[in-house]
Parts: structure tokens; C-alpha cells; sequence
């Protein structure tokens, strides 16, 4: 079982796949200038899939808290988290409890929390672990539910995109390694990493 999200990205990933990566593979590593560009707009856009599925996820774990606050007045864990991370600064106790301001009201304090994280996931701009952590980590996540494996695979595949996206083509392209048993093996990894991921969100928050 997996997320939409998740089956969204693997027919991303495979569309891409094939668009791209569509040149035999070399022993002797011979590839074309355009062999190398293709896979170089594999990596770059596989970079991208990832991200978005990455946001979207975030951003589906906290509407369906977000909802379950506003219609049931259900205070789970990942409103409890993102009140711990994100709350305003200037929190008080009411010396009036029928007087409420925006710092002690606690209907503002959890919709402000919630306002901040949505703030974070849309101005997002990679996939790191640094990235994974300021959009999932205040949603209630502990170090345990994250496998390093995924996020060692994150972070090479953010450094990847770096090199290839802010440096010269004639530099990035002599960093490209094997097309296939290197750059694409290395996303169809990533991808199995973010399954077991996916799962564990399945697992954790309910979210399909």
C-alpha cells in the first residue's frame, strides 16, 4: 500500500525514465555530449519529483490534523508538535479567562502553528536532510521513524542536483558518473528508501 503521493512520483520517476534515459548503456563508457545531458535532466528533474512529493506529504499530514482540530476539536500528535515548534514567541495565561488575545487564545496559538508550517513547506527548495527535517520533524516525527539510510540518499541526490544545476555544463558533466549503474541506480534507490518512508507515514498519521 502506498500514498498517492507516492504512486504519483514512482509514474513521474518512470515517465522520466523513459523520456530521458533512452540510449544503451556502455561498458567503455563511451556516451555522446547528449547522452550525458539527458541524464543530467534525469537526475535534475527526478530532484524535483522527489521535492514535490515530499512537500505534498508534509502538507497532507498536517491538513488532516489541521482538519481533525477544526471540525472535532482533536488534538493529536502532530498538532501537539507543531504547537511545540512553531507557537508564538509571547505565549501567556489569560488573567481573564473570558478575555483572550491572539497570545493566550488557544484556538489562535494552534491556527497560528499551523500557519507557520505551511509557510515553511511552500517556500521549500530542496530535499536534504536539513529540507526533510523543517517540514516533517515539527509534525510530530522522532528521530527513530527516519531511517539514515533515506536520508544519507537525500542529501547525495540534493548535492547532486547542486552540482549539476550551479556549475558550468563542461565542469558537471565530468562529474556525471555511469548513466546507469551510477545516476540511475542511485534515484532507483532513493525511491525504495522513500517507500519504506511512505509506509511508515501510512503507518504513523493514516494518510493513503
Amino acid at each position: 500500500m502506498a500514498t498517492t503521493e507516492l504512486s504519483a512520483l514512482k509514474s513521474a520517476i518512470n515517465h522520466l525514465k523513459d523520456g530521458l534515459m533512452n540510449f544503451n548503456s556502455k561498458e567503455d563508457g563511451s556516451y555522446t555530449k547528449e547522452e550525458l545531458l539527458k541524464c543530467q535532466a534525469f537526475v535534475v528533474f527526478s530532484h524535483a519529483e522527489v521535492e514535490v512529493y515530499l512537500e505534498k506529504v508534509s502538507r497532507k499530514i498536517m491538513n488532516c490534523a489541521r482538519k481533525d482540530w477544526m471540525d472535532h476539536s482533536i488534538y493529536g500528535r502532530v498538532t501537539s508538535a507543531l504547537v511545540a515548534f512553531r507557537r508564538q514567541e509571547n505565549v501567556s495565561v489569560p488573567e481573564d479567562p473570558k478575555i483572550c488575545n491572539k497570545n493566550n487564545d488557544i484556538n489562535k496559538i494552534i491556527e497560528y502553528s499551523f500557519k507557520y508550517q505551511e509557510e515553511i513547506i511552500s517556500k521549500n527548495n530542496g530535499i536534504k536532510r536539513s529540507n526533510l527535517a523543517q517540514m516533517i520533524f515539527p509534525l510530530g516525527i522522532f528521530s527513530s521513524d527516519l531511517d539514515e539510510s533515506l536520508l544519507i540518499s537525500l542529501d547525495n541526490t540534493g548535492s547532486k542536483r547542486g552540482d549539476i544545476v550551479h556549475k558550468g555544463s563542461s565542469v558537471s558533466l565530468r562529474n556525471i558518473r555511469d548513466p546507469f549503474s551510477g545516476e540511475l541506480l542511485d534515484i532507483i534507490n532513493l525511491i525504495n528508501e522513500i517507500s519504506v518512508f511512505d509506509q511508515k507515514m501510512i503507518e504513523l498519521f493514516g494518510i493513503y
